[in-house]
């Protein structure tokens, strides 16, 4: 199920951007999402890649790159064939040498200013994620007690920002603020080993995976409802603290059980589904405007609706052509990971 919810939090970060009407569900769905990479990634490391870096930034790699990289040579051509580009984002502006280095490897947006041309705007955050998976092999996920450490120096993080006046953003966008989300997934999977040692896990019925699942869903929601009308910034408060708890939890619950059948594909195939999505949601919402119109408003219910139908059918483009081919690739890293370690591996590692 939770790749369901991350295509729904995806998909709340699209309905964020372009239909003028929902204001700062993106930004609490983003820190929701990197509480769950948090978690998934712990996971892995300990389960699969026993914190091999070659392993396990190879497939990372594999993961993030492809898909990418095929997002962008699709959308120049929209972007340099299609006019007022730039006035749909000011990101499509013009691209110096050092912008094509950073659209093809991505992590650079974290140390460049963000008026740098970007292909997909999003990439910010995957940036974000790249290094944060970084400090999670090197340090955050290696023990309980790391993890905890983590959380506890982001929140005297975010207090210092508090307490300097820092801008709003500050509490958000850098890799130091998502932090904060990382450690708590991190925690969090070391919350469900101590609770799967103590209790089986068990199949649940679809009936119950989707009530977990709504639940979950609802409880976002309402959160987010009440940070709209008592948070005085998007980027902080009370509820947007909140979130990352409820984050913690759900994914605690929503991975406390096995799923399997057609519950589990389907879930596989949404998460599949949430990364191209995610990318390519603002190539998605501009070609719709210029379906619509470009004397239209560029930030609307039909821009939103057009642009996710247009960004989900490149996503599932992607899924079959460039994910699907490389799985094989992925399954064989994982598997030299899973291998037992001879002593000369032991000693290389």
């Amino acid at each position: 199920m939770l790749g369901i919810l991350r295509f729904f939090l995806a998909s709340c970060v699209v309905v964020f951007h372009f239909s003028g009407s929902v204001p700062t569900i993106g930004i609490l769905a983003v820190n929701f999402f990197y509480v769950i990479s948090g978690y998934l990634m712990t996971l892995v490391l300990h389960e699969t890649y026993r914190f091999n870096p070659v392993s396990f930034f190879s497939n990372r790699a594999l993961r993030l790159y492809p898909a990418q990289l095929a997002i962008c040579m699709v959308s120049i051509p929209f972007l340099w064939g299609l006019s007022n580009a730039q006035s749909f984002h000011p990101l499509w502006g013009t691209a110096q040498w050092q912008d094509w280095i950073g659209n093809i490897l991505i992590f650079p947006w974290t140390f460049l200013p963000s008026q740098h041309f970007r292909i997909s705007p999003t990439t910010w955050s995957v940036a974000v994620e790249i290094c944060c998976y970084f400090l999670l092999w090197l340090f955050v996920s290696r023990r309980a007690w790391t993890a905890i450490s983590s959380v506890g120096l982001a929140i005297l993080w975010q207090a210092y920002q508090f307490h300097v006046g820092a801008d709003q953003g500050s509490h958000y966008f850098p890799v130091s603020a998502a932090m904060l989300p990382f450690s708590l997934g991190a925690a969090s999977y070391f919350a469900t080993d101590m609770l799967s040692r103590s209790k089986s896990r068990k199949h649940a019925s679809t009936v119950n995976q989707l009530a977990i699942l709504i639940s979950v869903i609802a409880v976002f929601v309402i959160n987010w409802r009440l940070a709209l009308r008592f948070d005085a910034s998007p980027f902080y408060g009370l509820f947007y603290y909140v979130n990352d708890i409820l984050a913690c939890v759900s994914v605690i619950i929503l991975h406390g059980k096995k799923y399997h059948g057609i519950t589990k594909n389907i879930s596989l195939w949404f998460g599949d589904l949430s990364y191209p999505v995610f990318l390519c949601q603002w190539l998605g919402a501009f070609i719709a405007w210029h379906i619509i119109g470009i004397g239209s408003p560029m930030r609307s219910w039909w821009v939103f609706l057009i642009g996710y139908v247009i960004a989900v059918g490149l996503g599932v483009c992607i899924v079959l052509l460039v994910d699907r081919p490389i799985q094989a690739l992925r399954a064989r890293v994982r598997e030299i990971a899973l291998a037992p370690r001879t002593p000369l591996r032991q000693s290389l590692n």
